[in-house]
């Protein structure tokens, strides 16, 4: 779906009433998601995965390039994403142990916590927050839509 022409357009602004809509009540569904007993995880990847977006939109930049810095290039699954990379830095900045691991296919990826329910540890997803509303991201972002 990624390369759907359509993705790479900018978003209509019902694309992006929906997404502030739910960024806005992302607290709510955090709650919904305890209750439902997914992992702290889970959650965190959910409450990332929509800032991400929020703030990538914010940016202006397209779903393609949200989507590009966040997933692995299908070309080079073997290669961590933009928002892998960043993880480990901003782990690693704030004293977070981080490890990678070896999938079936020899892809690196991250490992698995010790202890998935304090996952995520200290301030990563607030740090990861800040960076998704810098310029920086949105630097990455535009020159995602440069190059594809």
């Amino acid at each position: 779906w990624s390369s759907w022409p359509q993705v790479r357009a900018p978003c209509h602004p019902e694309v992006l009433s929906a997404v502030q809509a739910s960024f806005d009540q992302r607290g709510e569904a955090a709650a919904i998601l305890e209750e439902a007993g997914i992992e702290a995880a889970a959650r965190a990847s959910h409450h990332l995965a929509l800032a991400m977006l929020h703030e990538g939109l914010g940016h202006g930049l397209s779903l393609a390039a949200v989507a590009g810095l966040m997933a692995r290039d299908p070309s080079t699954p073997e290669e961590p994403s933009w928002f892998e990379l960043k993880m480990v830095e901003t782990a690693r900045a704030e004293g977070i142990a981080w490890d990678w691991t070896e999938n079936e296919h020899g892809d690196r990826i991250p490992a698995e916590p010790a202890e998935p329910s304090t996952w995520p540890a200290g301030r990563l997803v607030e740090k990861l927050e800040e960076l998704f509303a810098s310029e920086e991201m949105a630097t990455a972002g535009k020159k995602w839509q440069e190059e594809n």
